[in-house]
């Protein structure tokens, strides 16, 4: 992996606009609409292949959540999880390249990957909470945030000008709330408080745009809530920006 680190690709993010034609477009479609369903779904086939990780998740985001429990059920969640950070600290996401005046703000295709990977699971993770799988959510998200804490560590498992879980195409906010939930229903009152705790100093270093504390206030139970806000109170920790 260290020659990998070392090797630089130059790489221009400049495009020619592909042009619009809508003589040929209507052609298409007319044409296609005769076409039967299997040879619709080989069509569709060689457009996914086709398609970067973020197109597909323009194009089939609303189906693929739907079916996101079939693809990844809790058990092989881990096991993708596992293999994801597997790949990541080996380097098969880490595409450097010359950074100019005139690319500093191109993402490699295996950079954009990286965040479309962990926001899917982060979405999966949220089901399993939405289907009361609380264990293996838990076990789920700690691995997300884990793969997270590497990337803010420094270590070189994706490239670009600046890196940061600010370019996960997620609501990050809904996601915590759901990790939560799933530690609410799987944590006494001391487990709750410690891991929202955890959570909170993480929501300090984003501006608190996580909304952790109202979160955790909203689903912990009686005595969870009442342990958590003993411990930041104890511990002096701000739960809110200053504005």
């Amino acid at each position: 992996m260290g020659s990998e680190k070392g090797r630089y690709i130059s790489r221009q993010d400049v495009r020619e606009p592909v042009g619009e034609y809508p003589e040929e477009k209507e052609a298409l479609f007319g044409s296609l609409q005769s076409k039967d369903s299997s040879e619709l779904l080989l069509y569709l086939d060689a457009a996914y292949a086709t398609m970067s990780p973020q197109q597909r998740r323009a194009t089939f985001g609303e189906v693929l959540d739907q079916l996101r429990l079939m693809v990844f059920p809790g058990e092989s969640l881990i096991a993708e999880l596992e293999k994801f950070r597997e790949d990541s600290i080996n380097g098969k996401y880490y595409a450097p390249f010359e950074i100019n005046s005139k690319n500093f703000m191109y993402k490699p295709p295996e950079t954009e990957e990286w965040f479309d990977r962990l926001a899917d699971f982060f979405r999966s993770a949220t089901l399993l909470v939405e289907h009361g799988q609380y264990s293996t959510a838990v076990a789920a998200f700690e691995m997300i945030y884990e793969l997270i804490d590497i990337l803010d560590s420094g270590d070189e498992i994706v490239f670009a000008d600046e890196c940061g879980s600010w370019m996960i195409p997620i609501r990050e906010n809904e996601c915590v709330a759901a990790y939560l939930k799933a530690i609410s229903c799987t944590e006494n009152a001391v487990g709750f408080a410690n891991e929202a705790v955890d959570l909170l100093k993480r929501d300090s270093r984003h501006s608190f745009s996580l909304k952790v504390y109202d979160s955790a206030m909203k689903v912990g139970t009686p005595e969870q809530k009442a342990a958590f806000a003993a411990k930041v109170e104890k511990l002096g920790l701000p739960i809110k920006g200053n504005w």
